[in-house]
């Protein structure tokens, strides 16, 4: 929890410092409709609407069924998400939809009685969220095991894209009883594009400085190795520790709130898998809640599947972190399925222009036996910074690599990135063996 009260502390004063400047020339538009009953035609209040791939972006619908979502131009190729309980969930592309008065039906599902009796009142959450905590031992890693994953990091200004890396990585994780910084790390090949963003290399010693001073009151800063970073943003496998969001000690706090600090709970939506039933609820300081942070649990085994939080979500959107995890279920162990953290990026003092670093980890197949042993010296160093022609760029590698083709690069962030000159010409001549 030291590294979430550090960001909130760095954001208060990087934004009251430079008196939140107001982005110019920022390009938003918006989507405004009503969401309605296929059948009925009747209003729906509290359907959660959100864009697919940029989930801060969303609302609830109001009293009327109206909503109005504000966005980026940027992510006009995104697909908005109507999700409620009671109703199947709908996708459509944002390009389909006009920009003013849509009307969104959607259809009712049936649910049967068991799963009526399962689902959590609103006046149950405690004892809800308690079984949850309870269960986490029960329902995540106990022993060693490793992943191929593939990292990526898109970096915007909220008009444009402005860097891109990606990685193929080994990782080695633990029992989730150990310190997540005893994972293991290698990096089997990385590749990155040009920094087409406006760097303030003063501003960033400046911040680099301030960091290191803070370094010095904090047990544990977050890592600087980007990749690290991404990783150990994974709040399930910290909850060991008891300054964590998922400890026994601090889970009512962001979940369950007191009198002085309330935090709201609403049940926004149900997902019928076989024979589970999964709990969509969002939570936060706002009533009802923004949809910014929720979780997502299976009723079955009370284990956590999705979980979103975004601290200090009653600010402005231009200033926030978000962290984002999806879980599978393997024989009945879950294991990261995607691991997504957002974060401001300071590079410049034209904060409040959606200056962001998004890291995602996408995790393959777990291996729990017959581990590929990693060398301590191809370990990463949490607290390196990987700068540009650490490593070589094999372009053979990339276009066999499996893991690059299941997620594959989003073709309006490839066209922003290629403003200039191709990305491929970028890679080779931001790696190592140019």
């Amino acid at each position: 929890m030291n590294h979430i009260k550090l960001l909130s502390f760095l954001l208060f004063v990087f934004i009251f410092f430079w008196n939140e400047v107001d982005a110019q020339g920022v390009k938003e538009v918006q989507v405004t409709g009503v969401i309605q009953d296929s059948k009925s035609e009747v209003p729906l209040v509290n359907a959660f609407i959100y864009l697919k791939n940029h989930s801060e972006f969303n609302v609830l619908s109001d009293l009327n069924g109206e909503f109005v979502l504000s966005y980026p131009k940027l992510f006009q190729t995104d697909t908005l998400v109507i999700s409620l309980l009671g109703y199947q969930k709908k996708q459509l592309l944002l390009e389909s939809l006009k920009e003013n008065n849509n009307q969104i039906s959607l259809n009712q599902v049936d649910l049967s009685l068991q799963e009526i009796v399962v689902q959590p009142d609103e006046s149950l959450f405690e004892e809800f969220f308690a079984k949850v905590i309870k269960n986490i031992p029960n329902n995540y890693p106990t022993k060693k095991h490793q992943f191929n994953a593939f990292y990526r990091r898109v970096s915007t200004d909220y008009n444009e894209y402005t860097k891109l890396v990606e990685a193929a990585v080994l990782i080695e994780d633990y029992d989730y009883k150990r310190d997540i910084d005893d994972s293991k790390i290698k990096i089997e090949a990385l590749r990155q594009s040009d920094e087409l963003g406006d760097i303030d290399s003063v501003l960033i010693q400046s911040f680099q400085r301030m960091g290191e001073n803070i370094a010095k009151q904090v047990e544990r800063m977050r890592a600087k190795s980007m990749i690290n970073e991404g990783f150990e943003s994974n709040f399930i496998r910290k909850a060991r520790s008891s300054s964590s969001v998922f400890s026994e000690e601090y889970y009512k706090s962001w979940f369950l709130g007191s009198s002085r600090f309330p935090v709201y709970q609403r049940l926004v939506g149900t997902e019928i898998r076989g024979q589970d039933t999964i709990f969509h609820i969002a939570f936060g300081n706002t009533d009802p809640p923004t949809g910014d942070s929720f979780i997502k649990i299976n009723s079955r085994n009370y284990a956590i599947e999705e979980f979103q939080m975004t601290p200090n979500e009653s600010w402005n959107k231009s200033f926030y972190v978000q962290y984002y995890l999806k879980y599978k279920e393997i024989e009945g162990v879950y294991y990261p399925e995607k691991v997504e953290y957002r974060m401001m990026r300071f590079i410049n003092r034209d904060i409040g222009s959606q200056q962001v670093d998004i890291h995602t980890f996408w995790f393959d197949d777990v291996q729990t036996e017959n581990l590929q042993k990693i060398r301590p010296r191809d370990v990463l160093d949490r607290d390196l910074r990987i700068e540009t022609r650490s490593f070589d760029y094999d372009k053979d590698f990339w276009e066999r690599y499996k893991l690059i083709k299941k997620h594959p690069l989003d073709p309006s962030i490839k066209k922003s990135l290629e403003r200039f000159k191709s990305l491929e010409k970028q890679f080779e001549e931001n790696s190592k063996n140019r």
